[in-house]
């Protein structure tokens, strides 16, 4: 008779090494019984996917919404990325061994904090993206339009991906950026640290295999083949 996953030689074993705290080199410090949340790559991709959403309404999204629902819909989505952000903030604190002595509490009480700062900072950001955008369409003659671009061109999304990490940075989240970044990365071939300084009317001209360092100080007005 074929044995059960439960009676089969060795697995006990392997399963007490695995979860043995003295054998493990790399592992999330816990704090027993007060339940931290954990990092998921699924919900910060939601979370760009969100923030995308709400600064340009009709972009990034597979349903049509119509002028009359607009506003429902973006409280719904802004709420919803409210509490992702908050859960991926707190999950990234949670994983930061600087933040070992503090408890859950504080670090809800932190995470929601910075959840506000980073929506409320949300206008600003698109217009600092509206320039890049106007930039982009200025500066190519094959764009057809501004809604091209925002639509297609993978150099203006890791532009937005960079934007929202960079913010996420300078309120000292730790490693929800990176996470942020380097999924871009992967979708665009374009990689941009967090900590780079970027100024406005910022422009990457098709980018596959642009790199921007975290020391990288970029002003205004610059366009990178």
């Amino acid at each position: 008779m074929e044995q059960t996953l439960t009676n089969r030689p060795g697995i006990d074993r392997v399963i007490g090494h695995l979860c043995s705290i003295d054998e493990m080199r790399h592992v999330c410090p816990t704090r027993e019984g007060e339940g931290e949340p954990l990092l998921s790559n699924t919900e910060v991709c939601r979370i760009v996917e969100l923030a995308s959403r709400l600064m340009f309404p009709g972009f990034f999204t597979e349903s049509y919404r119509g002028q009359s629902v607009m506003r429902a819909v973006m409280t719904l989505e802004c709420h919803e990325l409210h509490e992702l952000l908050s859960r991926q903030i707190a999950a990234g604190l949670c994983f930061d061994r600087d933040n070992c002595e503090s408890s859950v509490e504080e670090i809800h009480k932190r995470a929601n904090a910075d959840a506000d700062a980073f929506i409320e900072s949300l206008p600003e950001l698109r217009r600092v993206l509206d320039t890049d955008i106007d930039a982009t369409y200025l500066g190519d003659p094959a764009a057809v339009s501004t809604h091209e671009i925002i639509a297609c061109y993978p150099g203006f999304r890791a532009t937005i991906s960079y934007r929202i990490a960079h913010r996420l940075q300078l309120l000292e989240v730790p490693i929800v950026p990176r996470m942020i970044t380097e999924l871009a990365h992967s979708s665009t071939g374009i990689d941009i640290h967090p900590g780079a300084s970027i100024g406005k009317s910022f422009v990457i001209d098709h980018g596959t295999g642009v790199v921007i360092g975290a020391t990288a100080i970029i002003g205004d007005n610059v366009k990178i083949y």
